[in-house]
């Protein structure tokens, strides 16, 4: 079922550490989205991914379009975009 579901919305394409940095934003993020990017780095599926490894992997998810900084923020806070089938 979750294979399916993420088939459906294109995470499929993601690497898995994508993957994990994706679902910990989901995990800190507000009702509204929003979240400090401090949170996502300490979140338990983030915390051990290489400094490196995690940024470029961030870096990924923002050009993608499934983050984006916050309102008035252009780094430290941003916020998760509906996720959309990406082929």
């Amino acid at each position: 079922m979750i294979k399916d579901m993420e088939k459906n919305e294109g995470l499929h394409t993601l690497s898995q550490t994508e993957r994990d940095i994706l679902y910990a934003a989901t995990d800190v993020a507000g009702e509204d989205g929003e979240f400090v990017a401090h949170d996502l780095a300490r979140h338990t599926l983030a915390r051990d991914i290489s400094h490196a490894t995690y940024h470029r992997a961030f870096k990924s998810l923002l050009g993608k379009g499934f983050m984006k900084p916050a309102r008035g923020f252009k780094t430290r806070n941003y916020v998760l975009q509906e996720v959309r089938a990406q082929g």
